[in-house]
């Protein structure tokens, strides 16, 4: 259930949603070149008010999908998808911000042509969450790995940092809204552990050797579009 400041996020966040849609289209026409050349100054003043745009894009479905959580309303859609394809977007997304924090993203998928029965759009955007997460909190120098791989029981997911990791005082609350992660609207880990656990899956945090290393296990379900998820060894 809602509290009436948790209502007004959401109608506020539901009201954003379409202005911001709107303008990160036509940031894309002028990153395309649509309305005349750039300069490579113009060209980098865009880039950067694309990114602050899909950070506010992000921060709106992060409280949709919190009110949709809390309501017990939130969608599934899951359809039979090329993980690699999923995963290359998100990291290349967030790539730059890596890179200007000096964060090295390296990303494994096993089997390379890794297919899996999921809502594409929800799994993106946990590991949005989990992957900027690990990203802010990686001091300069500091590497960030992303594995995927998949046996008889499901999707396995593993983002690992190399930041200072989670004490076993914050982890009661790390997973609970508006106190997490300390970015965005604090709403990302709670977000990504209602949407893991909406599909049957769940999502769990371990020190690492330094920092942290955050596991999600996702089953195999059957896809709505009727076609039946492959077995874990297959190749195309």
């Amino acid at each position: 259930m809602l509290s009436d400041e948790e209502r007004t996020l959401a109608f506020l966040a539901h009201e954003l949603r379409t202005p911001l849609s709107g303008i990160s289209g036509l940031m894309a026409l002028m990153h395309e070149g649509a309305v005349g050349p750039l300069t490579p100054r113009q060209r980098a003043v865009v880039d950067l008010a694309r990114r602050n745009v899909q950070h506010l894009e992000c921060v709106v479905a992060e409280f949709l999908d919190f009110a949709a959580l809390e309501t017990g309303t939130l969608r599934l859609r899951p359809t039979t998808v090329r993980v690699g394809p999923v995963v290359d977007e998100v990291v290349a997304l967030l790539r730059p911000d890596a890179e200007e924090r000096g964060v090295h993203l390296a990303q494994r998928v096993r089997p390379a042509a890794l297919q899996a029965t999921l809502d594409a759009t929800r799994f993106r955007e946990v590991l949005f969450n989990l992957l900027g997460n690990a990203i802010r909190h990686s001091p300069r120098g500091g590497r960030v790995d992303v594995v995927v791989t998949t046996d008889e029981a499901g999707l396995s997911l593993v983002v690992g940092d190399e930041g200072d990791g989670v004490s076993e005082a914050m982890r009661p609350s790390l997973f609970k809204g508006f106190e997490g992660d300390g970015g965005g609207a604090g709403l990302g880990l709670s977000v990504v552990q209602g949407i893991v656990q909406a599909q049957g899956g769940d999502v769990s945090v371990h020190e690492g050797a330094p920092g942290a290393v955050f596991r999600v296990r996702l089953p195999h379900v059957e896809a709505e579009d009727g076609r039946e998820p492959r077995p874990p060894n297959d190749r195309l």
